[in-house]
């Protein structure tokens, strides 16, 4: 059976069919779309099992009743076969070329996690600002040593660089790591989140393009 070489997961609830469309017309295509269904109260079930109708790459995770966020996502990581995994929140998008690059640069540096740049998008369509402009970091390796010293300190309240798990390209066998769990957390679980799983890493890249769209004024995921 082929082992798909990158993970994605999905958090479903409305603006879903126009979301797993930007997945799954990506440049990049050699990926499973993991789309877990967090116990929604709407329609994205059966939205989720049309795709899965038309597209092989797709796997859904039906949760039984309601678990949060931080829990939800570690279900799809439990049965992740890629060798990478990216995120993608609820009301987002990601870039036509978001996959492509991000893969190549995991793939041609060795690096255990890559980091995309974000816009805001409002919910009228209009672009915003960047929402963290990361150039000053980018296109060049960041070593471990690098990363506690300059860059870990971004969770703590100086915000380097953002501190959220989308936009993120990371290695799977990191999150796989036994001490890297779910905390049920209600808020703050992307910073605990990336608190646990940036000291394993060996080495990241940060890519200065816009390769995810980060919606604004819908209300929390």
């Amino acid at each position: 059976m082929h082992t798909p070489s990158l993970n994605l997961f999905f958090i479903s609830i409305p603006l879903i069919v126009f979301i797993i469309k930007s997945i799954l017309s990506q440049d990049y295509t050699d990926f499973e779309l993991i789309l877990v269904n967090d116990n929604s109260t709407d329609n994205s079930l059966e939205i989720c099992n049309k795709f899965q109708s038309i597209d092989s790459r797709i796997i859904i995770i039906n949760n039984p009743q309601n678990i949060g966020l931080d829990k939800t996502r570690f279900e799809g990581i439990k049965i992740a076969k890629g060798d990478f995994i990216t995120f993608v929140d609820s009301d987002d998008w990601i870039a036509p070329h978001c996959l492509k690059k991000m893969i190549n640069i995991a793939t041609l540096y060795n690096t255990d996690l890559v980091i995309g740049n974000i816009k805001q998008v409002a919910i009228n369509g209009l672009i915003k600002i960047q929402y963290y402009n990361c150039s000053q970091y980018s296109n060049r390796i960041i070593s471990h040593d690098e990363i506690m010293k300059d860059y870990y300190i971004s969770f703590f309240g100086y915000n380097i660089l953002p501190c959220n798990a989308y936009a993120k390209l990371y290695r799977t066998s990191i999150l796989k790591n036994s001490d890297i769990k779910p905390k049920g957390y209600k808020f703050g679980e992307d910073i605990m989140f990336n608190i646990k799983v940036f000291p394993l890493l060996k080495s990241m890249y940060i890519i200065n393009d816009t390769l995810y769209y980060y919606r604004i004024g819908s209300g929390f995921t």
